[in-house]
Parts: structure tokens; sequence; C-alpha cells
């Protein structure tokens, strides 16, 4: 299920970044649910979208990439890709949906991005076992196949130059045999 609406927001994020904008705030309170259409989500609030070489400073702190919050420090949003500013916002709803845990309800003042950039994305995804899962069960297990971590930490790399764009996430998802799809 969390493969399936990573396609979704996936393909919606595609969709404007082929029309040269970029949502620019993708969080979990920004994607809503089409009841009618058999539960489909669909992204919303672009408030704080921007065109291609447009600047902004409207984010939410916890889904914030890290160059973006490097950028916010030192007020020098020259080498910010939205595209893949995006791309950390949608690993971070997937990071939530694995974790079933929004970023706000998590202890202390590090975001997600300040974290994964001092201790890397695996420490991130082994530290976080999901809640059902007893303390006895084995250490390396959180509760998620292995190609559903992969594509998460496709997402939320912090070298924003290895992280994938949407449009990149979509091929896998469809066609790749390991795909959780």
């Amino acid at each position: 299920r969390i493969a399936w609406y990573a396609l979704q927001l996936s393909d919606a994020l595609a969709f404007v970044h082929e029309r040269g904008i970029s949502h620019h705030d993708v969080k979990s309170t920004n994607v809503l649910i089409d009841r009618k259409a058999g539960g489909k989500l669909q992204l919303a609030d672009f408030g704080s979208a921007v065109s291609l070489h447009e600047q902004s400073v409207g984010f939410t702190r916890e889904y914030a990439a890290p160059e973006l919050l490097y950028a916010y420090n030192s007020d020098d949003y020259s080498r910010i890709d939205s595209f893949k500013v995006d791309s950390f916002g949608l690993g971070c709803i997937l990071f939530e949906l694995l974790v079933a845990r929004k970023l706000v309800d998590f202890p202390g003042e590090q975001t997600l991005a300040e974290y994964i950039r001092e201790y890397g994305v695996d420490a991130a995804l082994t530290g976080a076992k999901l809640p059902w899962l007893n303390d006895s069960s084995d250490p390396g297990t959180v509760g998620y196949s292995s190609a559903l971590c992969g594509l998460v930490k496709t997402l939320l790399e912090p070298d924003r130059d290895l992280r994938w764009t949407p449009s990149t996430l979509q091929k896998p998802l469809r066609s790749d045999p390991v795909s959780p799809l």
C-alpha cells in the first residue's frame, strides 16, 4: 500500500514538475484522500509553490530537505533544486507511513533531515521500528521489505545530487521485478 501511495504522489509531483512548477512544501497534511475515487491520493496546498528559477522560503521545517535547511540558515538559496526538495518531502511522507508516526510527533529538536545528515538514512530506518513489533524481534527487523526501504532511501538521500526525483521513481515502481507493486 505504501508503494501504491508513493506512485500516486510521484505521479502528481512529476505532473507539476513537467510544467515547471515545484510544490516546495510536500508534507502529509498536504495530501488529501479522494474517497469518491476509491481512496486515491491528491496533493493539495500549492501556497508555497514556485516556478523554475524562482526562490521561495516557504516550507515546513520537519519536512525540509537538508539543502533547504542549510539555505535558510545561510540565506543563500542559489543551490536549491526545487524538484529535489519535493522528493525529500515525499520521502518524509513515506517514512511517516513506514513508522506509523508523524514527523511532528518525534521527540527532540532535530529534524529528520538533520538526523539523516548526522547518522545516515540507514540509521533513521533501522531506528524506526514499527510500533506493533515486540522488543524481542530480531534487531534488524523493522517491519517492511528491503525493496520498500530502498525506495524510501532514494528519496531521503541527504546528497541532493544522488536523490531521485518523482519522475525517476515512477519506472521502478511500475516495472522493476523487485518493486513492492
